[in-house]
């Protein structure tokens, strides 16, 4: 009777411990769920900003390239440039559908300003598209551009972004013009005044035409400086390189193995070239010395023939 009221007794405590630990181990797997099973958000249920900010992860994973964006600052003019390597039938097909993207957007976001394509031979081409695009399209054009070389087996091995403070520059100009303008009103005025020598006007007549292309001239700087606001130029760079798509190029190798032979070929012959003449002259020099010492030295033990005075 005694232990079974000290069963009793000891039975609440027991559960108590059961539930603790059924406790922790509940909180203990739900602290290491989302470590070991991440789950992601469906496309429909997430935001636009969430499906962009995915959009632009897994653009950043599938590149080589840090996904860095260029702080937006007024009165930066940016500049992007994109190097691409390729196979060598790939190149043309894909500057063709970047053209085709610039040309989607339209003139007035996009245009071409450039393009190169130059076939050294049959695995070896470069070619370069320059572009104006609106400045904020610039940085998406790029990315777009990486993958359709991607899917075409290239990657990205070179990218780099500047920037250039125009607004300065505008600003300067701005204030220039103000204190040029108002020197020739003070000019111009000067010479309408019917008290001024004439003499003294011819003379204000040239300060006034000096003026007058200074402010021309510093215009002419300032819508170029507000043109590159308004315009951000890319540029991507395509060549060929023989470890693109992880396969051996033997044409390559045998070209750079026949190359090399022929370079040392050409080194010894300029060093032949170059040391023929000192060669020649030393043989010449130990001909002449053994010449001379037949001639004119003899060997010892050998005596002259002594005459007995007989005539001969």
């Amino acid at each position: 009777m005694r232990i079974s009221l000290n069963r009793l007794a000891l039975a609440p405590l027991i559960l108590a411990f059961a539930l603790s630990g059924c406790g922790g181990a509940q909180r203990d797997s739900s602290d290491r769920g989302p470590l070991s099973e991440p789950t992601a958000v469906p496309s429909d249920e997430a935001s636009p900003s969430e499906q962009a900010a995915s959009s632009d992860a897994g653009i950043a994973s599938r590149s080589s390239a840090p996904d860095i964006a260029p702080s937006a600052a007024p009165g930066v003019a940016f500049n992007y440039r994109h190097a691409f390597a390729l196979p060598a039938e790939r190149i043309a097909d894909v500057q063709e559908r970047h053209a085709q993207a610039c040309e989607a957007l339209g003139i007035n976001r996009c245009r071409i300003t450039g393009m190169s394509y130059r076939r050294r031979d049959e695995h070896e081409i470069e070619g370069t598209l320059e572009f104006k695009l609106e400045p904020a399209l610039a940085r998406r054009f790029g990315q777009a551009g990486l993958e359709t070389v991607e899917q075409e087996g290239g990657m990205l091995v070179e990218s780099r972004i500047s920037g250039t403070d125009v607004g300065t520059g505008i600003r300067a100009d701005e204030r220039s013009l103000a204190q040029l303008r108002e020197d020739l009103q003070r000019i111009e005025q000067q010479i309408a005044d019917p008290r001024v020598p004439a003499s003294q006007k011819q003379a204000l007549r040239y300060q006034a035409e000096a003026l007058r292309q200074r402010i021309r001239a510093t215009e002419e700087n300032r819508q170029e400086q507000q043109e590159s606001l308004a315009t951000t130029p890319v540029s991507f760079a395509y060549g060929t390189d023989e470890n693109v798509g992880n396969r051996p190029n033997w044409n390559q190798t045998l070209r750079e193995a026949g190359n090399g032979f022929v370079w040392g070929l050409y080194s010894v012959f300029v060093l032949l070239v170059t040391l023929l003449p000192w060669i020649v002259l030393a043989v010449l020099g130990w001909l002449l010395v053994r010449w001379t010492r037949r001639r004119f030295v003899r060997p010892a033990g050998t005596q002259q023939p002594v005459s007995d005075g007989s005539p001969g």
